[in-house]
């Protein structure tokens, strides 16, 4: 881990080199940020940080409640079990998408979600008990064999459930130059060139290899 000292003394060499006024300005805005980056190494110091470092399911999961609360109007967010979403991550995810944060642009502001719109409550469950999280591991599956079929590893499954898969991808869970449109094609038709790995599973074909996988 870089030290504070020492990441913001490299801002200020950078700062004294810059020859583009653009530059200038970001590097300005981020040495104003030092006690915000010793707040956050504290943070991370902690034994039990509220927010772990790099843990992409914190930010995701606000996100995709506000997606879905556009979508559908008010509601309360269901998640698996998962050791990160303790009761304390769980409170912050709670409070986080309760807002709405525009980050740029002329209308940067942060508000509270109108109630047709909130994000009522968040809160953790296990499969046995909600049926709703067993069909979420189905739709999700679903997806993954759709998506080794659009790499070039076709299965049974991703033959049958592209059709109805595809048209349900959100638009915004994809990077910019995608779209959903090349998930109903296969990048890759021939499949001699695949490693074992990426071949489709076959129960009678444990080993994965390439002899069998026709019979599946």
């Amino acid at each position: 881990m870089v030290s504070v000292d020492a990441l913001f003394e490299e801002f200020r060499l950078a700062f004294g080199q810059a020859g583009r006024r653009e530059v200038s300005q970001i590097l300005a805005a981020l040495l104003k940020t030092r006690e915000h980056a010793e707040d956050y190494l504290r943070t991370l110091n902690e034994d039990t940080p509220l927010v772990p470092a790099m843990e992409p399911l914190i930010a995701a999961l606000p996100l995709i409640a506000n997606l879905w609360s556009d979508e559908i109007g008010a509601l309360n967010m269901l998640a698996d079990e998962h050791k990160v979403l303790t009761d304390e991550r769980l409170d912050f995810i709670a409070r986080v998408a309760a807002l709405d944060i525009q980050f740029a642009g002329p209308g940067m502001v942060v508000r509270r979600r109108p109630p047709a719109r909130a994000v009522r409550a968040v809160v953790r469950g296990v499969s046995r008990d909600h049926p709703s999280i067993q069909l979420a591991d189905l739709v999700a599956d679903a997806g993954q064999a759709v998506a080794r079929r659009h790499a070039g590893a076709p299965s049974p499954p991703g033959e049958r459930l592209y059709p109805i898969v595809v048209p349900m991808i959100s638009p915004e869970s994809l990077v910019p130059h995608d779209d959903r449109a090349r998930f109903a094609t296969i990048d890759r038709k021939d499949l001699a060139d695949l490693p074992t790995a990426l071949l489709p599973y076959c129960p009678r074909n444990p080993a994965g290899t390439r002899r069998n996988t026709a019979a599946c």
